[in-house]
């Protein structure tokens, strides 16, 4: 039988964008599922035992260890299956050449390789504008639990619950719908900076938005109210001012502690003798449910915002990879992916909890010095938060327009990838293994040319 060369155009020789759209999709549910899952262990105390408070009294400690022992045998079982692989793999052929030569080779080549990429405009754009990102996502998903808790007075577990179901409803989806659009509209790298500008541009407006959608601070006796009979009753209490317990009035108020609201005695969960809230006043742990009605808008706007936003993932994926060389792209995913996670993951968290704890009103102290924070200016708490947020999307803004700029002037003929003919030994393993040369042509339609 006798076969014929064919020559294919390795440029058109690509898998569809739509398979990482649904991978990254899929790898966001772990976040979700985590949160999800640390809603409900918080609903359970802390030592596993029956007590007599509720997850809404002050002195309520979730079951936050719990997560640890169930990732952690799971992640034992998921690496069971390591233990089946043979214990050595088939070697590679020896190679007879220098090894101090071949070692100093392969630095100068990373090294040459990481300065065309620094040096190369339209890729450093691409992740730095993503390490900025990173930043304010990584700071968000670590503290937006406790910013919905204070600011909607919820409590902690459902702030968890809520935070799963935003990742899983919007992040998922928008990664996905960001390839299938790249790959229904086969998207050029030009057509991919549009997108990513667009996207980032409405972004621009969420935290805009986000800033009205919250309340006020609550109105809270012996703190910031002051009431004349309250003082009275509390003058010979000699109550101490930095000892925060926030309890429910019977009167609707909010005391800063039993002891402001004049309380005498404790019944279960319900303190009673409250002297200062009225004739037979009682008082509940935990602040008065507000009347402020801003949760279910901030999670409807958080959700949307968070699915325009994940659209430009993958878009921005695949530019970063289209803008090098063939040669360059395994070096530019790795540098990309390192300086995400040094620039924009690690210090993410770590600044906003700085920010964060500029908005606090009053500490929790112990033996061991200052502990957490017990209350929070929750008006500074949503302007610093927003502003930040605005802040590093407009930068953003900045550096995806001068992208999308630079990618309409440049000549994409230089990042094409060259040509390969495939040997005859090639073609026949393509043969063997039950491939006619026509059966190729449903990967990506390549063009075929008959030499």
């Amino acid at each position: 039988m006798a076969f014929e060369l064919y020559e294919f155009d390795v440029t058109r020789f690509e898998c569809t964008t739509a398979s990482p759209s649904v991978i990254m999709g899929l790898s966001i549910f772990g976040p979700a599922i985590a949160f999800g899952l640390g809603g409900f262990f918080t609903k359970i105390y802390i030592t596993l035992e029956d007590v007599n408070i509720s997850p809404r009294d002050p002195r309520w400690v979730g079951a936050w260890w719990l997560g640890f022992l169930l990732f952690g045998f799971l992640a034992i079982l998921a690496g069971i299956p390591v233990f089946c692989f043979p214990r050595r793999f088939k070697p590679k052929p020896a190679d007879h050449s220098d090894g101090k030569s071949g070692l100093l080779e392969n630095v100068k080549d990373i090294i040459k390789g990481l300065w065309l990429l620094v040096t190369n405009r339209l890729y450093m754009l691409v992740v730095v504008a993503n390490c900025l990102i990173l930043f304010y996502v990584g700071g968000v998903l670590a503290f937006l639990p406790k910013y919905m808790e204070t600011q909607f007075q919820i409590p902690a577990w459902f702030a968890n619950i809520v935070m799963g179901i935003i990742g899983v409803l919007a992040a998922s989806l928008g990664s996905f719908l960001g390839g299938c659009i790249i790959s229904k509209l086969k998207m050029t790298p030009v057509g991919c900076a549009k997108l990513i500008f667009g996207i980032s541009a409405f972004s621009v407006l969420i935290p805009i938005a986000g800033y009205f959608f919250g309340c006020n601070n609550p109105e809270i006796v012996g703190f910031d109210v002051k009431i004349y009979n309250v003082q009275n009753c509390t003058e010979s209490c000699l109550c101490d001012d930095t000892d925060y317990f926030p309890v429910c009035g019977s009167d609707g108020r909010n005391y800063f502690s039993p002891c402001h609201a004049g309380c005498t005695d404790q019944q279960g969960q319900m303190f009673e003798g409250c002297s200062c809230v009225g004739v037979n006043g009682t008082a509940n742990p935990g602040l008065c449910d507000t009347d402020c009605k801003m949760l279910a808008p901030y999670m409807a706007l958080a959700c949307f915002g968070g699915l325009v936003a994940t659209m430009a993932g993958m878009p921005s994926i695949i530019f970063s990879i289209r803008c090098v060389t063939d040669k360059q792209k395994s070096l530019a995913v790795g540098l990309s992916t390192f300086l995400q996670t040094l620039l924009g993951w690690f210090p993410g968290p770590i600044v906003m909890g700085m920010v964060t704890d500029t908005s606090c009103l009053t500490w929790s102290s112990s033996c061991r010095g200052k502990g957490a924070c017990s209350m929070y200016d929750i008006e500074d708490f949503r302007l610093k938060r927003h502003v930040i947020e605005l802040v590093v999307k407009v930068v953003v803004l900045i550096m995806h327009l001068a992208m999308y700029v630079i990618a309409k002037r440049t000549d994409w003929s230089q990042y094409e990838e060259e040509t390969i003919t495939p040997k005859p030994e090639a073609e026949m393993l393509m043969i063997t293994h039950g491939k006619s040369k026509s059966d190729w042509t449903e990967y990506k339609d390549p063009i075929i040319k008959k030499t």
